[in-house]
């Protein structure tokens, strides 16, 4: 996530230059430069690269952010798994001593929720 992170911010440092190209582009064009058409269709063309650079930067975000997400989640079913496997072989201790069943339950269900 890290790098997608860094790559989006030099992303967003060069739109400047970008629009400079654009703006500067477009005197020529206004002022009747001599190849204003191939100008125009230079212009159209960066434009065209710069929006499919931006939706494919963001097509990735979406995508590491949801691997990111299940991964979050695995770690969590894992833990969950854990702490079941746990509490089973508490429950199949015959003893118990002082500490009821439905101590180890709450305390255990209170671990869950506050993780």
């Amino acid at each position: 996530m890290q790098k997608h992170e860094n790559f989006c911010a030099e992303v967003t440092a060069n739109e400047a230059q970008v629009e400079a190209v654009t703006k500067s582009g477009q005197e020529l064009i206004d002022n009747n430069h001599y190849a204003s058409d191939r100008i125009k269709e230079r212009l159209d063309e960066i434009h065209s690269m710069w929006k499919d650079l931006k939706e494919q930067s963001e097509r990735k975000g979406a995508k590491l952010k949801e691997a990111n997400e299940q991964q979050q989640f695995n770690r969590n079913i894992e833990d969950v798994e854990v702490w079941i496997s746990e509490i089973e072989g508490q429950l199949m201790s015959e003893d118990y001593g002082k500490v009821s069943i439905r101590i180890v339950l709450c305390k255990a269900i209170r671990c869950i929720f506050i993780t």
